[in-house]
């Protein structure tokens, strides 16, 4: 009985050894990335049907976001919302997922496609609800067609040190209840300024496949997902899309060099399993 102690707590404190050190990593790496990325708008692709509106990162000190105040009025409007993994952190071209979905868009849809990104590298979900209190973010949603975010991960994975805890589901428990609470903050904010648009929203994943502890990594974002879905499913705009499964095999080769965010690659398959749940405007002007 002793031995059986003596193991669980290694393990515990071998997985907190790479869950903290991984959400120091994560934290530096998108730190490093937001110093490095200038201020002004990046402009998108040059397709006549096409234009992306990448809103400048919200800067160290923590000052409002210089949002433009609109975008064009005679468009298709998709505004993505999160963290760094909607901002394209690993990617070749920064910019994520966002380029695989805008090239999904039909060329005979009726109204021209505006993307416009205001995900923020390092955000927790309560981050993304007070940047809605910025006027222009605010106004991008409310006119939204569209809404698709990610959002979770850093309320799991830079809550590492937590696990150090010896009661480490008493710890996920917690920290899972938190998330939830601030999710369904943001799920009403949302609806409330937008009650029209579908909002999808793309679950976590486990970055840690191929560690020996991978069961109880595969535990926390299994249960983290399942109290998304369950929470997207009381609200009748919100399409929880699952991701997980999407990282489940040769998940080295889905990832940055981070080892945390995933790479080209890996943002293909997640712009391919959201493509799998929205649908485009259809038709056209005549």
């Amino acid at each position: 009985m002793r031995r059986v102690w003596i193991d669980g707590i290694l393990i515990v404190s071998l997985l907190a050894v790479v869950v903290f050190a991984g959400g120091f990593g994560y934290a530096l790496v998108d730190q490093a990335w937001l110093a490095e990325e200038p201020a002004e708008e990046i402009p998108g692709q040059e397709a006549p049907m096409r234009e992306v509106v990448r809103l400048p990162l919200m800067p160290l000190d923590g000052v409002a976001m210089d949002v433009p105040d609109s975008v064009d009025g005679d468009a298709y409007r998709l505004v993505a919302l999160g963290d760094s993994l909607t901002r394209g952190m690993g990617s070749g071209d920064g910019e994520g997922y966002l380029p695989y979905v805008e090239a999904s868009y039909p060329e005979e849809a009726p109204l021209d496609l505006t993307i416009v990104n205001g995900a923020v590298n390092g955000h927790r979900t309560n981050d993304v609800t007070n940047d809605l209190n910025d006027a222009g973010l605010n106004g991008h949603v409310q006119e939204a067609d569209m809404i698709v975010m990610t959002v979770g991960g850093n309320d799991l994975f830079q809550s590492g040190q937590g696990f150090f805890s010896q009661d480490l589901d008493q710890f996920t428990e917690a920290a899972k209840e938190e998330f939830i609470d601030d999710l369904d903050d943001l799920y009403a904010v949302l609806t409330r300024l937008n009650p029209d648009a579908d909002i999808f929203h793309m679950g976590i994943y486990n970055p840690f496949k191929e560690f020996d502890f991978t069961n109880e990594t595969n535990r926390f974002v299994r249960e983290w997902n399942n109290a998304t879905s369950e929470l997207a499913a009381d609200y009748e705009q919100v399409i929880f899309v699952p991701v997980a499964d999407v990282f489940e095999r040769d998940v080295s080769d889905l990832l940055f060099r981070d080892f945390f965010h995933p790479n080209d690659a890996g943002y293909e398959r997640m712009a391919e399993r959201l493509l799998t749940s929205l649908r485009w405007p259809e038709g056209s002007e005549d």
